[in-house]
């Protein structure tokens, strides 16, 4: 983007709200914007600006695309600029001993190999979800039941654990529950298999923080 166009788009990037003051309008126009993809031929973050948030406060909200940067890059960016870094506070991995990042270091460049030949041989039409049918393009999704959000809150909170961990416990359960079956039926009585094995590849770095932004 050129430096014209940048400028041209800049009422896009600052937008200032007025009539917010409590915390309630702010999580529900939050929770609004959050389901307002607006980010086309634009600039792909924007600056609301809420300057009477109270009377000694003023608040600003960052929305931004996922190609922008990612929840790490985003928790180093607001860290950056807070009153105090503390390294300690981004979501890393944890420091590694010296013999495991050694091991790790020395089985990676294998791994990656390994990674990449089974990848290129793996037919590009072949999906394991669907019983190594050729992709259809159909999404098919099954919910067993709807979740009332009020009482899930309300029972983690009672037993002193998040929301996170409950969610968690109950899509390992799912998991385990579905992947102890020996085949599925859909709806029409047709018999799938169920998947043996559901490859998963995720980036990560050994890296640890800079103490220092300097």
């Amino acid at each position: 983007m050129s430096t014209a166009e940048f400028s041209s788009k800049l009422s896009q990037v600052f937008i200032e709200k007025r009539g917010i003051s409590t915390r309630e309008e702010m999580v529900e126009f939050m929770c609004k914007e959050q389901e307002v993809n607006d980010f086309e031929d634009t600039v792909q973050y924007r600056f609301f600006l809420f300057p009477d948030y109270a009377a000694d406060q003023s608040a600003i909200v960052m929305k931004s695309h996922h190609v922008f940067s990612d929840g790490l890059g985003i928790s180093s960016l607001y860290l950056a600029v807070s009153d105090e870094y503390d390294p300690s506070a981004l979501p890393v991995l944890k420091p590694l001993s010296c013999m495991k990042h050694t091991v790790t270091l020395l089985l990676s460049p294998f791994m990656i190999l390994y990674t990449l030949a089974t990848s290129l041989t793996l037919s590009t039409d072949n999906n394991p979800l669907c019983n190594k049918s050729k992709k259809s393009g159909k999404r098919v999704g099954g919910f067993s039941s709807d979740i009332d959000l009020p009482a899930m809150k309300k029972y983690c909170k009672e037993r002193g654990f998040s929301i996170n961990d409950y969610t968690s416990a109950i899509l390992s359960t799912t998991l385990y529950d579905f992947y102890s079956q020996s085949d599925i039926t859909d709806s029409r009585g047709k018999v799938y298999p169920v998947p043996t094995l559901i490859n998963v590849g995720l980036p990560f770095s050994l890296r640890q923080p800079k103490k220092s932004i300097q």
